[in-house]
């Protein structure tokens, strides 16, 4: 974001403000429907950017102009009654290179002898009124203070142009100052996105309108494209008279707390945990988001003891009850069950995990219970299933394999046979270690055994090998099965192989990025590899090189013997030329019989050469397809990275195209280098 040079120094700031001319500029408008300009000073180009003319020929619109927040004072303007003759204000208009410039205003209504009613104004920029700096009125603590503190200290005058900031601030400032320079002498809208500017403008008018402090938690974007979350507070300053003169205001960074926060909430919907706070005495709750949304309840919904037993399932009513007032209210233990509610939205049943720990007085007796409740339906459920999977296992097409609790196999299916090419007395009593294809690490298996010792399950893509050494995908899924206690007491897998699966992703990826008549690289991974190239280019201090390639005489091929001929001779040209092209050059087809050839690493232009006259002799190499005997030969154009003017890859694809037409134009049969000098004015 382009902008001015900004003052050096807060100091030089000052001793250059005391010297310049307050920037204003003077309007004069009758206050008629069509609202004319009849008169305008000279300084409105120094203050908004347009010429006076423009606003006398109504070009431009000076009410249009002022920021959408400062209608109420559009509407104290522009009205043709005078019930206000005259005042100040502050207020915001955009400037003709689109920001917004904050302005000083003083402005005066009369009745002209016709009945006309004209409005006086006078606008100035608040930056050039500052006159004093903010640091003269601080004390010596204080200023040491700003001095080294990592909180943003910030003071402003009632023109809300900043007048100090500590050096934290300014260290870590959001707009991309240089060397030496400072934000002081400045607005929010120099520094800040127009939206978060609004957002501290808003602030300020309420600091300098009287209000004894302000608070605001808002996220910023940085003159660099940075997001920051900061933590701003405001309070008046005010002089002996009691009067507001300006106002002072720290923020903190909080970013790394609100990401914290961002990610655990997330962590929350992703794993379908809510969280509740119960007052024991009331029998009032809350709960958050995520918790309405597993019970299916709005903000209306009534969070009472009755509420809450109403979400409860009605066959596990008098049990849940039960449970809450002998083992939680009555032992004062830790609220830990698996029950199942009611979800009010679709009346669905759901089981829940709930979680809960209560807070007690100094007579210990229970105040409050928070805690925490997760939808575990899906994993009742895979363990229902499991239950079922233990008697018609056999007839599954997936895979299925039981172990014991330390992992040693108990179990297997004629699937699991059929799958990895192990009997099942091969494997009884074994590790399924067997079955590792040596793709993962040992943080993987880590993770998974951490999950099912946690959770009770485990799902994802594991890469295992067979019997024969053949790795293949599979989607699995492990769960432990457990007794009444809750001991683990086996662990079943069940997986399907879905090798074909991944085989398709995989021609599906060769497809999205090669020719499929020639196996070369399309344009798309062209594109990827080219601006690799270019970027490679500044790193090496080496040229790369563009070569536009096609074929003369193809066309009368296909329509002499056929596409069948014409696609086998590009077949075999494009082998050709990958074996004379050095390892590390890509060729690559666009389409029809068009190739275009990037060539890396050249010291020079001159080494180019020998590169394009080995690709011609490979293009009009006759070639035996069948019984025919074909002959085609090539023209080609060069271009070459990096130049003297900045240049993209499309440009320089372009550069090498219109040179291979210079190549055809010339005779064929030859190559043509791009002339910037020519080329360019063709």
């Amino acid at each position: 974001m382009a902008r001015s040079k900004l003052i050096k120094t807060a100091s030089q700031a000052d001793e250059m403000k005391m010297r310049s001319p307050v920037i204003e500029a003077k309007f004069l408008l009758e206050l008629t429907e069509r609202m004319p300009v009849l008169s305008v000073s000279d300084g409105v180009e120094a203050l908004l950017g347009y010429k006076a003319e423009d606003f006398l020929t109504s070009r431009v619109s000076l009410k249009e102009r002022i920021h959408k927040d400062d209608s109420e004072i559009a509407e104290m303007l522009f009205p043709p009654e005078v019930k206000m003759p005259s005042g100040d204000f502050n207020i915001r208009i955009r400037h003709s290179d689109g920001r917004i410039r904050c302005l000083k205003g003083q402005f005066a209504k009369e009745t002209r002898a016709g009945g006309e009613v004209v409005l006086d104004l006078l606008l100035q920029d608040v930056k050039s009124l500052r006159r004093n700096r903010g640091e003269q009125m601080l004390s010596p603590s204080f200023k040491a203070m700003m001095e080294s503190t990592e909180d943003y200290i910030f003071f402003k005058d009632n023109n809300c142009v900043t007048t100090a900031v500590s050096k934290s601030l300014e260290a870590a400032f959001v707009f991309s100052l240089e060397h030496g320079e400072t934000v002081v002498g400045l607005t929010d809208y120099d520094t800040y996105e127009e939206e978060s500017a609004d957002a501290f403008y808003r602030c300020d008018q309420h600091i300098l309108a009287g209000i004894a402090t302000t608070h605001l938690v808002q996220q910023i974007v940085t003159g660099k494209g940075e997001k920051l979350w900061l933590d701003d507070c405001k309070y008046p300053l005010k002089n002996e008279a009691g009067e507001v003169i300006g106002l002072f205001g720290m923020s903190r960074n909080i970013t790394e707390h609100m990401m914290a926060k961002e990610s655990l909430r997330d962590a929350q919907i992703i794993a379908g945990i809510g969280s509740y706070d119960l007052d024991i005495q009331t029998g009032i709750w809350t709960s958050s988001d995520v918790l309405d949304g597993i019970f299916g309840i709005d903000q209306m919904y009534a969070r009472t003891v009755e509420g809450w037993a109403a979400l409860i399932h009605p066959s596990d009513r008098a049990m849940m009850e039960a449970y809450f007032a002998d083992e939680v209210m009555g032992k004062g233990a830790a609220f830990d069950k698996e029950y199942r509610i009611v979800r009010q939205t679709d009346h669905a049943a759901r089981w829940v995990h709930g979680l809960g720990r209560l807070d007690f007085d100094a007579q210990c007796r229970p105040l409050r219970m928070r805690g925490t409740i997760q939808d575990i339906t899906e994993r009742r459920q895979a363990e229902e299933q499991l239950r079922l999977a233990a008697s018609v296992f056999t007839h599954t097409r997936e895979g299925i394999m039981i172990t014991a609790a330390d992992g040693a196999i108990l179990d297997v299916n004629d699937a699991f046979t059929r799958i990895t090419g192990y009997e099942r007395k091969e494997v009884l009593g074994g590790n399924p270690r067997l079955l590792k294809s040596g793709r993962h690490t040992k943080e993987f298996y880590s993770e998974m055994w951490r999950a099912l010792i946690d959770k009770g399950y485990w799902s994802g893509e594991v890469w295992n090998r067979d019997k024969a050494g053949r790795i293949f995908a599979e989607l699995l899924t492990m769960s432990a099965v457990r007794d009444a206690e809750g001991n683990t007491q086996q662990y079943v897998a069940l997986f399907t192989d879905i090798t074909s699966i991944k085989e398709h992703e995989s021609r599906l990826e060769q497809i999205a990025h090669f020719d499929m008549l020639t196996g070369l690289p399309n344009r798309v991974l062209l594109s990827d590899r080219l601006h690799q190239a270019m970027a490679q280019a500044h790193r090496r201090n080496q040229l790369v090189a563009v070569a536009y390639l096609d074929l003369d005489g193809f066309k009368a091929i296909n329509d002499l013997h056929g596409h069948d001929a014409g696609d086998q001779l590009l077949m075999n040209l494009a082998k050709r030329m990958k074996q004379a092209l050095r390892e590390s050059d890509t060729v690559a087809r666009l389409g029809g019989d068009e190739f275009v050839v990037v060539f890396l690493d050249l010291p020079d232009v001159e080494a180019i050469h020998p590169e394009l006259a080995r690709l011609l002799a490979v293009a009009s190499q006759p070639m035996q397809i069948g019984d025919l005997d074909l002959h085609v030969s090539a023209s080609i154009g060069v271009s070459f990275y990096p130049q003297a003017e900045d240049i993209d890859a499309d440009q320089l694809l372009r550069e090498a195209d219109q040179a291979m037409y210079r190549a055809k134009l010339d005779g064929k049969n030859r190559y043509y280098i791009f002339d910037h000098g020519y080329d360019l004015s063709i």
